[in-house]
């Protein structure tokens, strides 16, 4: 028998604020930075850029660490706590976002291969969506994982119970292998029909190579992402406007932990 917290790692929200989001936005920068070494030299992205994207996340990790003196330790409202997480990823996702882009931005016609690719992601988000909104009440998670009190829904089960019950079954194994299948179909057709040698002094095939390796881990990560808005954020908030009731972690000083078998 095993013993399991009800609480995130993330619930200590100035551990959060000071060690989260400083980690996971220089992480990010790291990676948006890695493109503009590349194409520094072929021009399409300026020195300034490097500036603007120093400045940019040095202030995010600033911003957090000095916002962390003004809030309380513990956040027990889950949307508030959610929203928080979330803009930790918002980093990693735009340094894989710019990445892409920069391949794009190096072909002649990039505008609407950009489009193109764009809208068949969105389609396939906006699908996953729809498929977790159907599961949620399918399986009705709402009533399974909250304890509902009289003026608040208590979580009652690990969040990555609730995770598991819904977010890694939600996307679906098929919908995923389909958006990974166009990705490396998209990019196989791209390295076939591209001349790398015309592109000189533009190494495009290094931009091609990134693009490709990155596109599916985005999808991937997006995917999750949007579940997550779904389940903790969306879904929270508009029970809350509906019943008059918050959705909470449980009160630390009930000792939630749960015994599994």
């Amino acid at each position: 028998m095993k013993k399991q917290s009800l609480y995130p790692a993330f619930y200590n929200i100035k551990l959060c604020l000071r060690v989260g989001i400083p980690v996971g936005w220089t992480i990010s920068g790291f990676f948006s930075i890695i493109p503009g070494f590349l194409a520094v030299d072929d021009s399409i992205l300026g020195v300034d850029y490097f500036k603007y994207c120093g400045f940019f996340h040095v202030g995010i990790i600033l911003m957090s660490f000095f916002s962390s003196f003004f809030v309380p330790k513990l956040i027990r409202r889950i949307v508030v706590a959610m929203v928080i997480i979330g803009f930790i990823f918002v980093g990693c996702l735009m340094a894989l976002g710019i990445v892409i882009a920069v391949y794009f931005m190096a072909k002649p016609n990039y505008l609407h291969m950009l489009l193109f690719v764009s809208s068949v992601s969105v389609a396939w988000l906006v699908q996953v969506y729809l498929h977790a909104v159907e599961r949620v009440k399918r399986n009705n998670l709402i009533k399974k994982h909250y304890n509902e009190c009289e003026n608040c829904f208590v979580l009652s089960r690990p969040i990555m119970e609730f995770n598991g019950a819904a977010v890694f079954t939600t996307a679906g194994h098929i919908r995923y292998n389909w958006i990974c299948g166009f990705l490396v179909l998209f990019f196989m057709y791209e390295f076939f029909i591209t001349d790398f040698a015309e592109a000189l002094p533009v190494d495009l095939f290094k931009y091609w190579l990134l693009a490709s390796l990155t596109s599916v881990l985005l999808a991937y990560l997006l995917a999750r992402y949007v579940q997550g808005f779904y389940l903790w954020v969306y879904l929270p908030w508009r029970l809350e406007r509906k019943t008059g009731k918050r959705f909470l972690f449980p009160d630390p000083k009930d000792g939630a932990v749960l015994e599994l078998i």
